[in-house]
């Protein structure tokens, strides 16, 4: 015959013990202690305006950053604005038993959007691999610490060459930004291995 509850008709638990602020805690249990809160389970948030943002040292955990302040060289000495990058993609390498013959390895690409401004900049390399001069660069992308911050992460895609050139769409009835982009297409993608100045 199981035993009546003590005084008041209900369990320890609902009489105050293991409660906070007179409210019942139903995830704790006696006799069993809290889990410590490691650094590494915080929340991690973008850095503010207060002090620069410096890579992490070797092996040791960065700051995580939203993806909305980059810049991309196309090239050496070639800064372009640029409004959205599509996802980076790596995984180019040859199939255990098969050769690593370029021609056997998917084709990635990536496409960088900007709004028409003037700059010829990417429709100048498109007409240049098009009218078929072998214009080969390496792409840098650089992920900023926050508006106008220092370089936190690189990533660069070697043997770039553009695929295809899209021109803005044109609308009456809509206010749209007029855009152009690049698609282009790299050999391989290799982090840049970026260090506070």
């Amino acid at each position: 015959m199981a035993s009546d509850p003590p005084s008041g008709g209900r369990p320890p638990f609902f009489r105050g013990e293991g409660r906070q602020e007179g409210r019942p805690n139903p995830l704790r249990r006696p006799g069993i202690p809290r889990p410590p809160i490691l650094p590494h389970d915080l929340p991690q948030r973008p850095p503010s305006d207060s002090g620069p943002v410096v890579p992490p040292p070797e092996g040791k955990r960065g700051p995580i950053l939203p993806a909305t302040h980059f810049q991309v060289e196309l090239g050496e000495g070639v800064t372009v604005g640029i409004a959205s990058i599509t996802p980076l993609v790596d995984g180019g390498a040859a199939k255990p038993g098969t050769t690593s013959d370029p021609a056997s390895t998917p084709l990635h690409t990536v496409t960088l959007t900007r709004a028409v401004d003037g700059n010829r900049a990417l429709w100048s390399w498109h007409r240049a691999v098009a009218e078929g001069k072998k214009d080969l660069r390496s792409v840098r992308i650089v992920l900023l610490g926050g508006p106008g911050g220092a370089p936190v992460y690189g990533w660069i895609l070697h043997g770039a060459r553009p695929l295809r050139w899209i021109g803005p769409g044109f609308h009456a009835h809509e206010s749209l930004l007029a855009t152009e982009a690049l698609e282009i297409t790299y050999d391989r993608i290799d982090w840049d291995d970026i260090r506070p100045g």
